[in-house]
């Protein structure tokens, strides 16, 4: 069992490498534009080919892939989504599609249950969807920033479910898409939800009906109407199957096993469990460590023996690596502007978001490294760029 754990690991970082080496060919393809040479196709094989392999061999990914660790399938999922936005995007400029957006969708939800870093890439695939298709992002938005909130718990990212929800209708209800009678009934419900959602007081069984309704008969009528509603009704349906497997908590601790962490067998201790409450209460606007340690001994420390080319922590180990990363995001902001903020946004919420999320202490009890693989994969397709 443990071989297979450590090999399931050690798979996901493989496809993970191939991948990534998918998407930096695709990405170096766009900036290099339309028309294209014979040795142009063989820059950009040369290019992704480097950046997959730079990320393979980084030291915190080769680390988490020979380890029975979830960093390794984390990463596999968060390129899938990178990439199939992009699949999205080339489709859609010959016909508007839905599909890989769809599959965007099931795989985050369900991987929420793998590790929440995989619902960071909702906000560089909804800016992508926004930069290419405003009808297809308002359609989106829901599905793909309210993952955002897991690490909120259930009754919060219902709340924001209700919240998202209740935009997309208000849009729809202003193009006349949806009654407003409708629309009216459906916000007082979702009004009601979100008190209970974002308040002291936890949901009864009839504000939980209430608000349930004020989502799904908009829904129902919307995807009786048009096809935007369909395939938001679609999207529910994915996130709700993908995020179902937590089921599986309170199926197996009402078993009682030997190992029943949070023994989640019922309501109060399943919250208790997706909020995280075993951690305790922290803020990442009461900073816990001076900024100058968060930047340089849990960031900036890690960040540069990714990829030493000299057996040395120092500067100049990483010089190269880190030069080709800034000339290759350079040379894409100045080529294509659209693909530069997805992959930016990406590689910004990975490294300065989690800086500021994750708020370290100056006295962490071992290294931090792989919450910033995220970052490092991002920079690796840089590199590749350069």
């Amino acid at each position: 069992v443990a071989q297979r754990v450590n090999g399931l690991s050690a798979l996901a970082g493989a496809l993970t490498v191939w991948l990534t080496y998918l998407t930096g060919l695709r990405l170096v393809r766009l900036v290099q534009g339309p028309e294209r040479r014979r040795s142009d196709e063989w820059i950009a094989i040369a290019a992704a080919f480097s950046g997959a392999l730079l990320l393979a061999f980084s030291d915190a990914f080769w680390e988490n892939s020979i380890e029975a660790e979830v960093y390794s399938l984390m990463s596999l999922a968060q390129i899938l989504v990178f990439w199939l936005g992009l699949r999205w995007w080339e489709a859609h400029e010959q016909r508007p599609t839905a599909g890989p957006l769809l599959v965007c969708v099931y795989v985050m939800w369900l991987c929420v249950g793998l590790h929440l870093g995989v619902g960071i890439m909702g906000l560089p695939l909804i800016l992508l969807v926004w930069l290419i298709d405003r009808r297809a992002a308002l359609v989106f938005a829901m599905p793909l920033l309210s993952v955002l909130a897991g690490t909120a718990g259930l009754e919060r990212m219902a709340g924001t479910v209700l919240m998202l929800s209740m935009g997309v209708f208000t849009v729809m209800a202003a193009k006349k898409q949806l009654d407003g009678r409708v629309w009216l009934a459906s916000t007082g419900a979702s009004l009601y939800g979100l008190y209970f959602a974002f308040g002291d007081r936890d949901f009864t069984y009839p504000a939980a009906a209430i608000a349930l309704a004020g989502l799904l008969i908009p829904l129902v009528l919307l995807a009786r109407r048009s096809r935007e509603g369909r395939i938001l009704a679609l999207a529910l349906f994915l996130m709700m199957a993908g995020y179902s497997t937590h089921v599986y908590l309170p199926i197996r601790a009402a078993q009682h096993p030997g190992v029943n962490e949070a023994a989640p067998d019922n309501w109060k201790n399943l919250r208790d469990q997706l909020e995280r409450k075993q951690y305790g209460e922290s803020s990442m606007f009461v900073r816990r460590g001076p900024l100058s340690a968060q930047l340089d001994k849990e960031f900036w420390r890690y960040f540069r023996r990714q990829w030493p080319l000299f057996p040395t922590e120092r500067l100049w180990g990483a010089l190269l690596p880190l030069l080709l990363g800034v000339a290759g995001g350079v040379w894409q902001a100045r080529r294509s502007r659209t693909s530069f903020l997805v992959t930016g946004t990406f590689f910004g919420l990975t490294t300065a978001g989690m800086i500021v999320f994750l708020n370290f202490t100056d006295h962490e009890v071992r290294d931090r490294d792989y919450f910033f693989q995220s970052g490092y994969h991002a920079f690796a397709i840089w590199i590749g760029l350069g």
